[in-house]
């Protein structure tokens, strides 16, 4: 090629890159696709940070700053932003006390959700998750250590996992009749669970960008946000927003969910009295113009081991028309598959509900058991509870108000709910008991399955432990609490994927309320050993439940978990003999005339109840 020519092109090609660099609109197209880790939502575009074989979004607000005006209203849209906005750091906490009962932290514009995202090809089935600690703790931040960290689990799902924040305290569930009257219900308090809804709408909307399915939302909680997920399960409003619901740990005592009125007429006048805004003429004005630093400090609520939640939802007409139980029987709720248990030992945890020794507070005697007993219950009762549940039958004392309290506030009421939900929708009920003691340290396994402990299983996530006596400690699993944790991960997640937990080789989990087979054989008795009650007959049979732990005992099938003090004692005292439902005692006994025609009729908000069809065609 001659040189003139050469130097021709030569000079071509440097004139086209050059134009090429000054102008991207001529750049090739194929040389960069879409940043990572960005998707566009209806309020913008938002930039996560890559973790692992995950997108991990954290702070994404589903709902506007209820902070001045917008205080104890319900939750307004999110004012959209240009270009593109970074959610890589935690948002901010919802006001709250720390464990000091004294510093104040977090910021009224903490109405945002934490989003997992795996790299699997998408739509995912999505876990929606609410923390705990009595509507007026904690945050999706973490929960006992960093066991809301949903990164593991929607790996290893897969699964979308979403955890939410929510208004906390006072300032998510004050009532009273000043904010009735300038609400458009007539209502007021439930702000928290307003925002619940809230979020599981921004679900709705937003999460297939995320990969995730909107027709397959699992809602779940722990502790309060178990509670809370009840309320939703019950709520009219909150139909069609999940597709599952998978209680775990809730303490449901007598599902006493007060009225409008009578919540108004005692923690709202008692709240806004020690904010100082009883005899003010526009009270509203007065509790707004608050601080929220001074309104979580004032009216900080009453908790214990037998104390029902000073902040709850109330029965308005509008979010609530009963309490869950109620509403169940009823077959009012939303109908959908259901999952609900806990841990055998819920009251156990170290510093929580009963000090561990030398602490006086531990119920060092046998007098300091009826003590607490007869406090609480009264003469009668007591005396009848201390002779189910005698001191000298359990190691200690404090073991015999363990037995009690997890009895009478966690385990008996999951399994009245269980029934009531169970006679009355064709959905599939499913129950659980989780009692796997952790391995370490011996403060924490002492204790067996205390509340929250299995949190760390379903999460992955054990690099953090509660705190005793004021010393974090560190958990190390060993390789059968690694594997037992990824067995439940895949139960949680094929449950969230088709409203079946079964599936993957895994042991089977019966339907609660049938029989294992026609004979009421029990899983664990082809593994040979016995595990609680597998010699139950009749209707027994039926209260069959699913347990985790590690070897021996592994997970298997138990029929009757203290049924016969749930059934004879706990259920009678607050008058739920039978459930309301049937001859018998278990949920599954759908005979004409029997009392449970709710289950036949179909009495649901919509009639979408369709017979079961095998596992997964859902």
């Amino acid at each position: 090629m001659p040189k003139k020519v050469f130097n021709g092109y030569l000079l071509w090609f440097s004139l086209v890159g050059a134009m090429l660099a000054l102008c991207p609109t001529l750049r090739a197209q194929d040389v960069t696709s879409d940043p990572p880790c960005q998707v566009t939502i209806d309020s913008g575009t938002a930039q996560g940070a890559p973790r692992g074989q995950s997108c991990v979004y954290l702070g994404i607000p589903y709902a506007a700053s209820p902070a001045g005006a917008g205080r104890w209203r319900p939750p307004m849209p999110v004012a959209p932003w240009i270009g593109v906005k970074s959610f890589t750091k935690f948002g901010n906490m919802c006001p709250q006390l720390l464990g000091d009962g004294i510093t104040a932290v977090g910021n009224e514009d903490c109405l945002n959700v934490n989003v997992f995202s795996p790299s699997h090809q998408g739509p995912l089935p999505v876990l929606f998750m609410i923390h705990g600690s009595g509507n007026q703790k904690s945050s999706n931040r973490a929960e006992a250590g960093s066991s809301l960290d949903g990164q593991y689990f929607a790996e290893h799902g897969p699964a979308v996992v979403v955890v939410t924040n929510y208004r906390l305290g006072a300032l998510g569930w004050l009532a009273h009749a000043a904010l009735d009257a300038e609400s458009a219900t007539g209502t007021s308090g439930n702000y928290g669970m307003l925002d619940q809804m809230a979020a599981l709408q921004w679900v709705k909307r937003n999460i297939a960008a995320f990969g995730g399915d909107p027709s397959r939302v699992t809602i779940t909680g722990h502790s309060a946000g178990t509670q809370d997920s009840a309320v939703l399960l019950a709520s009219p409003l909150a139909h069609g927003l999940f597709a599952s619901v998978l209680l775990d740990g809730g303490g449901f005592a007598q599902f006493d969910s007060p009225t409008l009125a009578g919540y108004e007429a005692t923690v709202g006048a008692e709240v806004v009295t020690k904010l100082g805004c009883a005899n003010a003429a526009d009270i509203p004005a007065c509790l707004r113009a608050l601080p929220s630093a001074t309104i979580v400090k004032k009216t900080l609520g009453p908790g214990g081991l037998f104390v029902d939640a000073y902040y709850r939802p109330n029965i308005d007409g509008v979010l609530l028309n009963d309490n869950a139980l109620q509403t169940a029987k009823e077959g009012a709720h939303n109908h959908v598959p259901l999952i609900i248990g806990g841990d055998n030992r819920e009251t156990a945890n170290p510093g929580t509900f009963i000090p561990l020794p030398p602490d006086p507070n531990s119920i060092p005697t046998d007098a300091a058991y009826q003590t607490v007993i007869h406090d609480r219950f009264g003469q009668t009762v007591g005396d009848q509870i201390l002779a189910l549940y005698p001191s000298a039958a359990y190691p200690t004392p404090r073991d015999a108000l363990i037995g009690v309290s997890t009895d009478y506030r966690f385990l008996c009421p999951a399994r009245q709910l269980a029934r009531a939900v169970s006679n009355s929708q064709r959905e599939p009920v499913y129950r659980f008991v989780f009692t796997h003691a952790q391995s370490a340290p011996q403060v924490a396994n002492a204790q067996g399955a205390w509340h929250g402990e299995e949190l760390m299983f379903i999460f992955h996530s054990f690099t953090n432990g509660i705190v005793t006596s004021g010393v974090p400690w560190s958990f190390t699993p060993t390789a059968d609490e690694l594997a037992l944790s990824d067995q439940m991960i895949g139960y949680w997640a094929r449950f969230a994927a088709t409203g079946d937990p079964n599936g993957g080789n895994a042991p089977p989990w019966f339907i609660y309320g049938k029989n294992a087979d026609a004979q009421g054989a029990l899983f664990n008795q082809s593994q040979g050993y016995v595990f609680f009650s597998d010699a139950a007959t009749g209707d027994d049979k039926k209260d069959i439940f699913f347990q985790f732990d590690t070897a021996p005992f592994g997970l298997a099938e138990g029929a009757a978990f203290h049924a016969e003090v749930c059934e004879n004692f706990w259920d009678v005292l607050v008058g739920d003999t039978n459930n309301g439902h049937g001859e018998g005692s278990i949920a599954g006994d759908i005979d004409d005339n029997a009392g449970n025609e709710a289950f036949i009729t179909d009495a649901d908000l919509d009639n979408d109840d369709q017979p079961q069809g095998p596992p997964g065609s859902r």
